[in-house]
């Protein structure tokens, strides 16, 4: 009985081949790693939608100093720059913007650019609608303020209504018109210095005149004499309102 109670005890401890071999049984496979994620590029379409707001930015701003010379960099990308593989819904708009863009390098005076400009943002908004898409746009830089109003914050007030009107075109946004409209009629101009006195009241007569309809070639076309009237009054005063990005 012993030496079967040794021989059993000595058949169930392990060798140390046993140990380290398993006879038949096939090697696990090992897990290779993860590929590393392919690098991350912009969709050509947002690269070529960015340079255009980018251009037509600069363009704006340029006017609204009243520098119609200093527009026609970007006035010239624009007119000139073609979008490849560009879809069949976005062609026509393309090609509208083009034309406003050639139309304001061709126009001799500030008025007749500015309206240009208006309606090619205006286009952008009409595109970037049929698509569903478009930048999320939002004006900043401005709050109702309970200070003292001075010209300062008077034409901090002024900015934001414009980029809000000027977003409301770009972006298709009719609540931003509604509020950019809004702003400025409910900015009470300072009475000092007097000399201001005829800008101010001519925007705010812009903003009474101003189409609340969702008419994107009317508002296009308001905010050009918009331009037009805020530029006026930089270049009468001897002004830079400072909006080159």
């Amino acid at each position: 009985g012993c030496a079967a109670l040794g021989l059993l005890a000595c058949s169930s401890t392990p060798s140390a081949n046993s140990a380290t071999h398993e006879p038949n049984v096939a090697p696990k496979a090992t897990t290779p790693p993860a590929p590393a994620p392919p690098p991350q590029f912009e969709e050509p379409l947002a690269v070529h939608m960015r340079d255009h707001q980018n251009q037509l930015t600069q363009a704006r701003d340029a006017l609204i100093r009243g520098q119609l010379v200093d527009a026609t960099g970007a006035l010239t990308w624009l007119a000139q720059h073609r979008e490849p593989k560009a879809s069949a819904l976005a062609r026509p708009f393309l090609e509208r913007l083009h034309q406003h863009a050639q139309r304001a390098l061709d126009s001799g005076d500030l008025r007749s650019a500015s309206e240009a400009v208006g309606a090619l943002a205006a286009t952008c908004g009409e595109c970037h609608a049929a698509r569903g898409g478009g930048p999320k746009l939002e004006p900043s830089g401005f709050e109702n303020l309970d200070e003292e109003l001075t010209v300062a914050t008077h034409m901090r007030g002024y900015f934001w209504a414009s980029e809000a009107l000027w977003n409301a075109l770009v972006a298709n946004r009719d609540e931003l018109w509604t509020t950019g409209v809004a702003t400025l009629s409910a900015l009470e101009p300072p009475t000092r210095p007097r000399k201001l006195a005829p800008g101010f009241a001519a925007v705010q007569a812009w903003a009474k005149s101003a189409p609340t309809a969702a008419n994107a070639a009317e508002r296009g076309s308001a905010y050009g004499r918009l331009i037009v009237t805020c530029a006026k009054c930089h270049v009468e005063q001897g002004v830079d309102p400072g909006r080159t990005r």
